[in-house]
């Protein structure tokens, strides 16, 4: 019966410290917040279309998107996969017809916090990708001073 005793004072010990280490690195994280800018992770525009002759078009409309979301200020842009506090994708798909660039932000733990679609002809679509991207800068940078 002594040793029972023993093995649960061990594992209530043991709950007390990881909650202590939990609510430390929360106040951590939230002290450092307002200080560290946060990180974003921009993927390649992925052609989803089934057509190779959209791919340059893929590349370029990733061009608009990293170029936009590198006048964010107090946003790092994080390379492709590296560790980011939102990820942003974009797919190439046929829409209605024509291209459609369809965005996407996850937060680390896969939930949408943001999503938009710019679509027209190939010679707006550019247009509209970066007035999509600036949309998406003002509810990030919303949501982080919610959060602050």
């Amino acid at each position: 019966m002594t040793g029972r005793m023993t093995v649960e004072q061990h594992r209530r010990t043991l709950a007390g410290l990881a909650t202590a280490a939990a609510v430390t690195a929360m106040a951590v994280i939230a002290w450092a917040w307002p200080h560290a800018p946060m990180v974003l992770g921009v993927e390649t525009v992925r052609n989803e279309t089934g057509q190779d002759s959209y791919d340059p078009l893929s590349r370029a409309l990733s061009q608009v998107v990293i170029d936009q979301t590198a006048k964010f200020a107090s946003i790092t842009i994080a390379a492709p996969g590296a560790r980011a506090w939102v990820r942003l994708e974009g797919r190439l798909i046929l829409w209605n017809g024509g291209p459609a660039l369809s965005l996407i932000a996850t937060n680390p733990a896969g939930h949408v916090v943001w999503t938009g679609m710019a679509e027209g002809q190939e010679d707006i679509i550019a247009k509209l990708t970066a007035a999509k991207i600036v949309e998406f800068g003002r509810q990030i940078r919303h949501g982080a001073e919610s959060d602050e």
